[in-house]
């Protein structure tokens, strides 16, 4: 069952948008037995998903109204999600996990991925999504220099207005990253 937008509880938190969200589990490999850290994890679109597809899901969000969203659309869409309240650096430390994705970093990203890391076993995946080129760039340098394979995709949505004209929306940057030397299958959307 995929979620489309319009059925999750919104507030004034982002929102990873259903066709991201779907190119970037589906790239994360997101599947049952994994455990999803998500980190930064706004209305909990990709928690409550990726518990849908049958991982075990950690959320971790620092805002109060992230959180109290993440609640609302676990018991809507009927999901079992770990809610922890506070900042990424800090959650990290306390889980297992061996797929961590962060929607937000609070401009931590070197901090968060340096604890990840510290955390993610071997053959593990971390992955992210950017609409800034240049941030989508640092975390590939970052996580290249820690010796993890990485690979990215851009998804471009685009909608037709009321005139029969194309407009596309900001293009998202995913990328992901495999600790240890296993291989991907790479493909572009």
């Amino acid at each position: 069952m995929w979620i489309k937008d319009e059925e999750f509880i919104r507030g004034n938190i982002p929102m990873t948008k259903f066709e991201v969200r779907a190119v970037t589990l589906s790239y994360l490999d997101i599947s049952t037995g994994d455990v999803l850290l998500d980190l930064g994890a706004g209305t909990g679109s990709i928690s409550v998903q990726s518990a849908l597809l049958g991982a075990k899901v950690i959320a971790v969000d620092r805002e109060k109204e992230a959180v109290r969203l993440i609640e609302e659309n676990a018991r809507k869409f009927n999901v079992t999600i770990e809610i922890f309240e506070g900042e990424a650096v800090q959650a990290v430390g306390r889980f297992n996990f061996n797929k961590c994705f962060i929607g937000g970093s609070g401009g931590n990203i070197g901090a968060i991925l340096e604890a990840v890391n510290d955390r993610l076993p071997p053959g593990g995946v971390v992955g992210a999504n950017f609409i800034k080129p240049e941030n989508a760039w640092k975390f590939h340098e970052r996580l290249k220099k820690l010796n993890y394979e990485v690979d990215s995709c851009m998804v471009s949505v685009v909608r037709m207005d009321e005139r029969g004209i194309f407009k596309a929306l900001t293009p998202v940057i995913i990328v992901r990253a495999k600790k240890g030397g296993l291989g991907w299958a790479y493909f572009t959307v």
